[in-house]
């Protein structure tokens, strides 16, 4: 059975619009980080975590939806709003997602959402993605620990992940070909912070990974989105 994952940043836009303009992709299963509050109820299809709104003003967060067919339970709320885990069910076995929009700080923020999934459902069945807003970079441009090589090594040990993008195309971090963030949308400023980590166990199942050009989608947000192609049973 083919199954395609997609994440993507909105850059704090509506859900509506973007699905819209994602609509050629035809992804089974959709990550959308930094997006506003869904409207509208779409039970067993959509879940939206994030800050409360205040009055009319709709709040940015993290968003899990899947197409017809396949259907999502929300798991138990993380101290961090802006991640979320789902149970999905429609596949053969069943899978759960991790959506992250990773904020200041982004490592220590990301960590401690990983740390409150350990040992919560088979690590061997848990898709994670998202926007990690961070990457291994050299040694002469490294920051204080912990750093984005404590984040590889805890989806690694605890969760026996791989990133799909890295693996298919053999490609190193912070030396990807294909950025997922052009920065305040000009192309001299390409960096790669977006991923989909899969169980190691499905690497040889990966049959695609595609990251959209700079013209792509350009205007809706300075994020392309990722797009991992899977032929699970």
């Amino acid at each position: 059975m083919a199954l395609r994952v997609l994440t993507w940043n909105c850059c704090g836009g509506d859900a509506e619009c973007r699905l819209a303009a994602l609509s050629e992709y035809a992804a089974d299963v959709v990550v959308l980080t930094e997006v506003l509050e869904l409207e509208g109820n779409s039970p067993g299809r959509a879940v939206w975590s994030g800050p409360p709104s205040v009055g009319k003003r709709r709040k940015k967060g993290t968003a899990v939806l899947v197409r017809e067919g396949l259907q999502l339970w929300p798991r138990s709320a993380l101290t961090d709003p802006s991640a979320l885990r789902v149970t999905m069910a429609g596949l053969a076995t069943q899978v759960d997602v991790v959506g992250l929009w990773s904020r200041l700080p982004y490592v220590e923020t990301t960590l401690g959402a990983l740390e409150e999934l350990a040992g919560t459902g088979d690590p061997a069945q848990v898709i994670v993605a998202g926007d990690f807003n961070d990457n291994v970079y050299p040694a002469w441009l490294r920051r204080a620990k912990p750093d984005f090589r404590s984040i590889l090594g805890t989806l690694n040990r605890q969760y026996g992940l791989q990133s799909a993008y890295h693996t298919f195309t053999g490609e190193p971090f912070s030396k990807e070909s294909h950025p997922t963030l052009y920065w305040q949308s000009k192309a001299h400023q390409p960096y790669h912070i977006d991923y989909v980590f899969i169980p190691a166990a499905w690497v040889s199942l990966v049959t695609g990974v595609e990251i959209p050009g700079f013209h792509k989608l350009h205007g809706l947000s300075d994020h392309r989105p990722v797009i991992v192609d899977l032929d699970v049973a």
